[in-house]
């Protein structure tokens, strides 16, 4: 294969074939920068809680909004004729290896209800298929997406992205460990 983009975007698009992540991590001191390529980071310590209408304990500048895509999670399916054994073989995958983080995911309650996509992979063998298959079910769970904005002063901390992050006073079906993506930071000057 040949790159035809930028290092970053070649590292991250080969990242995404396999459901994985590629970024760079500022290091604590100029030229100390770390490379993460691989799974998304969904254990380990989170980050302090974002709190909703708890009083004086809310740190956020509004509630959140939350929106789900019931029609994110898949499930795929398909055939791949092996190259080196020269046969075809079923390539099926329906559930995700990543750990969920909701009590009760949509993809496992809507089990029944998700979509089956049909494998588009050709020239590969079964295990790259069935791996792309994989992938392709694992970047697919994550349908319940929040979006707000959050008081840094009444936070205490810098929210940092791709890593958890918990959340509390949204209710039963909100509250809760979640992955953060992006991060958007707005700075203001105060005279």
């Amino acid at each position: 294969p040949t790159q035809h983009d930028t290092d970053l975007r070649h590292l991250t698009a080969l990242a995404a074939r396999h459901g994985y992540v590629a970024y760079i991590i500022p290091g604590p001191a100029p030229g100390t920068s770390t490379f993460y390529w691989g799974p998304p980071v969904r254990t380990g310590l989170p980050q302090p809680a974002i709190s909703v209408d708890l009083g004086p304990q809310t740190n956020v500048a509004a509630p959140p909004r939350f929106r789900t895509d019931a029609l994110a999670p898949v499930q795929v399916q398909g055939m791949v004729q092996d190259p080196r054994l020269g046969i075809t073989l079923p390539v099926i995958v329906g559930a995700s290896l990543r750990p969920p983080l909701a009590a009760l995911p949509l993809w496992l309650t809507n089990a029944a209800d998700s979509r089956a996509v049909r494998l588009r992979e050709s020239g590969t063998g079964a295990t790259t298929a069935l791996a792309r298959a994989q992938a392709q079910v694992d970047t697919s769970v994550d349908a319940v997406v929040a979006e707000g904005e959050l008081d840094g002063v009444r936070y205490g901390a810098v929210l940092r992205p791709r890593g958890l992050v918990g959340l509390r006073g949204a209710g039963w079906s909100h509250d809760g460990l979640w992955y953060v993506r992006r991060v958007v930071h707005d700075l203001a000057l105060w005279v």
